[in-house]
């Protein structure tokens, strides 16, 4: 019996998420409706304004148009969000099937008169855009259900054709102000960029269960909502209020670019400034793929806490989720007597660490025969992810590329390999 012995030591380097478009590995990109104008019927009794028209045709979710309409019934005003090519001019025709995203957002004093607006696509006939209603004001009230902000899906179905979106505002019987934010208006694209990782690109937040309480004061509030997906993680901030004695909540919704891989992580940075000194108190989380939920909401049993080092009063929390997810909402509130706030500095998607099979057996470490021949794999294999074998933690250029490494017979002593995970070409980084 051989007595020599040789020792395999596995260790590993632990990277970020790096997202890839569902489980087909294919990358999307937001194409955004880049040239917009504005249409408005009223008479002399009526006031309808389009203010910053044109934010709602740029590249930044977070800009937006305002459109404001105090009018008696039969005036109305529209913003046309259209799709051109990159030179502006040349317009684009989308067809279906395909999606068309607008992001728009409701005060209460709209839902509170009774939602008189449109959203739909139009297409031109000649220079004359023809409109085709996709949503009327009941509809959308009923995403949105509370004020804030709303994504509204615009499904165009096979042999359908659009320029672009149109919101409207329709005057009611009562001449009572209605107004609404247009942030804009997305296709998603196939690309060959290589995507941001883990970064959030868009947040949507508001009120929800209660369309007829205002944001802010008592009632709840939402700030800084672009500061949960910034670069800066540990010092700047979104800020939503639970509502004193109220038992709607706020909530703040990450967007990322890419949805996650089942057995990925969310991770947040958060701090609670509300009573006691229970985190989980009034704060719910919940991952959702597009506007159907992966999931119950996430509760304090599936979640793991850690102090952030160096920030005493942040707290990180983190849970793996089994489905694919796009986004992440966390609300605060939502009980009669939850009251304060709830910091949320920032908002990504993990990759898991890879788990190591060693000879068929989960194990990072394994003692063997000289002569012997190992093999090296990893447990939880996950699509669109690569696996790079190194031979030291510093090294660039990688024994092996795949899922199995073999690294034939090993001399007498330790030998110690490194295992990264990479998906969508994206550099991971190493802990």
């Amino acid at each position: 019996m051989k007595s020599l012995l040789s020792l395999v030591l596995l260790a590993f380097l632990f990277s970020v998420q790096l997202n890839s478009y569902a489980q087909t590995c294919t990358n999307k990109n937001r194409v955004y409706a880049n040239a917009q104008s504005f249409e408005r019927n009223v008479n002399f009794l009526s006031i309808g304004t389009n203010t910053d028209g044109p934010n709602a045709a740029d590249n930044d979710p977070f800009s937006k148009s305002n459109l404001y309409l105090q009018a008696i019934l039969g005036a109305d005003i529209t913003q046309y969000l259209e799709f051109r090519e990159s030179n502006k001019i040349t317009r684009k025709q989308i067809s279906g099937p395909n999606t068309i995203y607008v992001k728009l957002a409701l005060p209460a004093t709209f839902l509170n008169a009774g939602g008189a607006i449109e959203v739909g696509t139009f297409s031109y006939n000649g220079n004359i855009p023809v409109q085709t209603q996709k949503y009327n004001g009941t509809t959308v009230v009923g995403l949105i259900g509370g004020p804030g902000t709303v994504e509204i899906p615009i499904r165009l179905n096979a042999g359908e054709q659009s320029n672009g979106v149109y919101v409207k505002l329709v005057g009611g019987i009562l001449s009572i102000p209605i107004s609404t934010d247009v942030y804009g208006a997305y296709i998603l694209e196939d690309t060959n960029q290589i995507p941001d990782c883990d970064k959030g690109i868009d947040v949507i937040s508001g009120l929800s269960d209660n369309s007829i309480l205002p944001v802010g004061s008592a009632f709840g509030s939402i700030s800084g909502e672009s500061n949960a997906i910034d670069a800066r993680p540990f010092t700047s901030y979104a800020s939503i209020s639970a509502g004193v004695n109220v038992a709607n909540s706020a909530y703040l919704t990450a967007v990322f670019a890419r949805p996650s891989v089942a057995g990925d992580s969310a991770k947040i940075i958060i701090e609670n400034l509300g009573d006691g000194f229970n985190i989980f108190s009034g704060l719910g989380v919940q991952t959702y793929l597009g506007a159907n939920g992966t999931g119950n909401t996430i509760t304090a049993t599936n979640i793991v806490s850690r102090p952030v080092p160096g920030y005493p009063n942040l707290r990180e929390l983190s849970f793996p989720v089994n489905s694919s997810f796009d986004r992440v909402r966390i609300s605060y509130g939502g009980l009669i007597g939850i009251s304060g706030s709830l910091r949320i500095y920032d908002v990504k998607k993990v990759i898991p660490k890879p788990i190591p099979i060693i000879d068929g057996l989960i194990s990072d470490s394994k003692n063997v025969c000289f002569g012997a021949s190992p093999s090296l794999s990893i447990s939880n294999i996950q699509d669109c992810t690569t696996y790079s074998w190194y031979e030291n933690e510093t090294s660039t250029t990688p024994l092996k590329i795949g899922q199995i490494f073999q690294p034939g017979i090993l001399s007498v002593g330790e030998h110690v390999f490194y295992v990264q995970s990479k998906r969508d070409n994206c550099l991971s980084l190493c802990i």
